[in-house]
């Protein structure tokens, strides 16, 4: 930032998208909401964030590129930190839930082969009459 509390050109602006939704138009709408934050690293401070950012992306024959077509509404950084929270947790969620997944199909992958190894026995034991 500058001597006046403003920032310059070469100030770095680190942008996390936090939600996205796509809809088929004659082309993509892509609805975004970013945080913004002061620097590039993780620890770097909140700037705020846009909520329901909007860029168009025409179909392919238009020759035309992306173009934001709405820049949404502005968030405060308790609002982006509240977001970014559910995010946390929801991850964290659905990784408990894929190790749970996993989990249970090595233990279906571990019946089924001692099954299997069972029945083997059984074909090579002889009969005890």
């Amino acid at each position: 930032m500058g001597g006046d509390g403003r920032r310059r050109k070469d100030d770095d602006v680190r942008v996390v998208i936090l939600e996205a939704r796509r809809q088929v138009v004659a082309g993509l709408n892509y609805k975004l909401t970013l945080a913004l934050f002061d620097g590039v690293s993780d620890s770097s401070s909140c700037l705020g964030g846009m909520r329901d950012v909007t860029i168009y992306k025409p179909l392919p024959h238009a020759g035309t590129g992306l173009r934001v077509s709405s820049w949404g509404m502005p968030m405060g950084c308790d609002d982006v930190e509240a977001l970014m929270e559910e995010i946390a947790e929801y991850e964290e969620e659905e990784e408990e839930e894929e190790e749970e997944e996993e989990a249970e199909e090595e233990e279906e992958n571990a019946s089924r082969v001692e099954g299997g190894m069972q029945e083997e026995r059984e074909e090579v034991e002889p009969d005890a009459r």
